[in-house]
């Protein structure tokens, strides 16, 4: 059975960070392929400065055509109804690929949130949680009543919000970025306003 990582995110831009965290499960988590999900909309999240998903859409696949082998972009999402819920994802996945087992990759202060996601105990079922540490401030840990497993990845310490703020103070930051992403932003004006 073909396992596959499932990487979401609202990647307002995608940077080195995203590819490295990809890599490192790419490698040593046993998966066949990672497939990166850009998501319209995160619930929980303020979407300031969220560039159009087109633009999103765009620069995670030239990050993915210029990485890893094994990594591959799943558009899946966007033909959900939004707001986008993992839970309603990974149904729709499970249903149309049912030949796949599917990994969710997490980074630590998302599963610290994770009791917040919709339906968030019934996710377990439809994919195994891989976790990534974060370096977080979270003095509260919390007791969790379904598996997951922390990997021993190091830990990656770049933001998108800190990416925008360099790109809006006028920053040359491409290595900063994946091959063709930084240009990709420069041409479409993206987060300089």
């Amino acid at each position: 059975m073909k396992t596959v990582g499932l990487y979401f995110g609202s990647f307002n831009p995608i940077h080195i960070g995203h590819i490295a965290i990809g890599n490192y499960f790419a490698e040593f988590a046993d998966l066949s392929e990672v497939w990166f999900v850009p998501s319209p909309q995160n619930p929980l999240k303020e979407q300031t400065g969220l560039a159009k998903v087109e633009h999103r859409v765009a620069m995670v696949r030239l990050a993915v055509e210029n990485s890893h082998p094994s990594f591959k972009i799943c558009t899946e999402e966007l033909t959900l109804p939004t707001p986008s819920y993992t839970y309603q994802t990974l149904l729709h996945l499970n249903n149309i690929y049912p030949e796949i087992r599917f990994k969710l990759i997490m980074g630590e202060d998302s599963l610290n949130d994770f009791h917040k996601w919709r339906n968030f105990q019934d996710i377990p079922a439809l994919a195994d949680l891989l976790v990534y540490p974060r370096n977080t401030n979270e003095q509260e840990k919390r007791t969790f009543t379904f598996p997951f497993q922390i990997v021993k990845a190091p830990a990656i310490d770049i933001s998108s919000s800190v990416i925008r703020q360099w790109l809006l103070n006028h920053h040359d930051i491409r290595m900063f970025m994946p091959k063709g992403v930084y240009e990709y932003i420069q041409t479409n004006k993206l987060y300089n306003q």
